[in-house]
């Protein structure tokens, strides 16, 4: 159930409301209290988990799961040992999770070895917060790694990247040979995260495996490793099937910093796949290597002219080869983007100048002519904001989705 809103809520009415003889009055009102997220609630709803109703004391867990407070911790952690109920329990161990609190890390990884499933799911998801992770003890969550379900196995796999705690690397790259494809892909990304090299000949291999989900975490855990024997894989990876994957590689090159990926980098450009093409000129603005300059100049004159005629089409090339621009600093991109910082509104404008800006607090010599004639003024105005979407067929769910 998503996060309900904060809303308006007579908060001393419910909270009197709560002591309310009818059980279903009690429910509402803790469903009331939680909708508003009002933390003078946290006392009143921690009694609650003790009320004799099942359904009060859930309602109760989830109100105070909404709220997020840490004072509540205590009596969640008192009454998760006291609870009876499987289905109370998960939701009690959400509301800890939620709390985002270091000493949240002790009951939850108690919470593990319960026989119950949901609980022991519930406990995971909760240690794979970035925020409670760090305090959980790494061996726990290494044996962990072993449980018979893989929504166990894929959200401890997040804990221990977040752990960042080098004695998860070997457990986490066995964990690359899980039936669970979630597990694999979840392992993959946490060793990127510990960034430990002896993770990078295993993420090479998995960058060849025949599930794109996994071939995409590779290529980002790679990145995240900057292993230069990883360049070679990783450009192959640029002429991948999938569009998804050609993407993930050409940004993984560009954390590489290195001069010998802007050719294949510059390549890329020439592909159909406006994804591809904006992921390939964020790496290439990232990379760093202003050798890349001509070339995307080149590809940034074309996109203006095919935008000139073809109205409605795709901006985010354009946007992101100005940015790229930008963040290389070079004067020879300044007449162009003058020339689109003067002959444009909307965001080809407001980027053009945010790049303008980039190369004059690097340069200080940057100077915009007063006049410009060019074919810019033909261009239809948008105003889209500068993104790269990756293609709506082939989004990749959340690491931490229960699948």
């Amino acid at each position: 159930m998503a996060t309900p809103s904060r809303s308006k809520t007579n908060v001393p009415a419910y909270l009197a409301l709560l002591n309310d003889p009818d059980a279903t009055r009690r429910i509402t009102a803790a469903d009331m209290l939680g909708r508003s997220r009002d933390p003078r609630a946290v006392p009143s709803l921690s009694a609650a988990l003790s009320d004799p109703d099942e359904y009060v004391r859930q309602e109760a867990a989830r109100a105070l799961r909404y709220i997020g407070h840490s004072s509540a911790l205590p009596f969640l952690i008192e009454r998760l040992g006291a609870e009876p109920d499987p289905s109370v329990k998960v939701f009690i161990i959400e509301a800890i999770g939620s709390t985002g609190d270091g000493t949240a890390a002790q009951p939850l990884l108690a919470a593990l070895s319960d026989p119950d499933t949901s609980i022991r799911i519930a406990a995971s998801d909760a240690l794979a917060s970035n925020r409670i992770a760090p305090h959980a003890d790494v061996p726990t969550m290494i044996a962990a790694l072993s449980d018979p379900s893989a929504q166990v196995r894929s959200h401890i796999a997040v804990a221990l990247g977040h752990s960042g705690d080098v004695r998860a690397v070997d457990p986490l790259i066995s964990a690359l040979s899980d039936s669970s494809v979630l597990v694999r892909a979840n392992a993959i990304t946490a060793l990127g995260a510990l960034g430990d090299q002896r993770a990078s000949p295993h993420l090479i291999s998995a960058s060849r495996d025949p599930n794109h989900t996994i071939r995409i975490s590779a290529a980002s855990a790679l990145g995240r490793l900057r292993d230069p024997s990883a360049i070679p894989h990783l450009i192959i990876m640029l002429r991948d099937q999938t569009e998804t994957v050609r993407g993930a590689a050409a940004s993984a090159l560009g954390m590489m910093r290195s001069s010998a990926v802007t050719s294949p980098l510059l390549d890329s450009l020439r592909q159909a796949s406006p994804y591809v093409q904006s992921m390939a000129l964020r790496a290439l603005g990232q990379n760093g290597d202003r050798n890349a300059v001509p070339g995307i100049l080149t590809f940034l004159r074309s996109q203006i002219e095919a935008t000139s005629q073809t109205p409605g089409s795709d901006l985010n090339p354009a946007l992101q080869a100005i940015s790229a621009l930008g963040n290389l600093h070079d004067d020879r991109a300044v007449p162009l983007l003058t020339e689109i910082a003067e002959g444009q509104s909307g965001v080809l404008r407001d980027s053009a100048r945010e790049a303008l800006s980039l190369i004059q607090g690097r340069s200080g010599s940057m100077t915009i002519p007063t006049e410009q004639h060019s074919i810019l003024g033909m261009i239809p105005q948008r105003t889209d904001q500068i993104q790269v979407t990756r293609p709506s067929e082939q989004r990749q769910p959340r690491r931490r989705a229960v699948v």
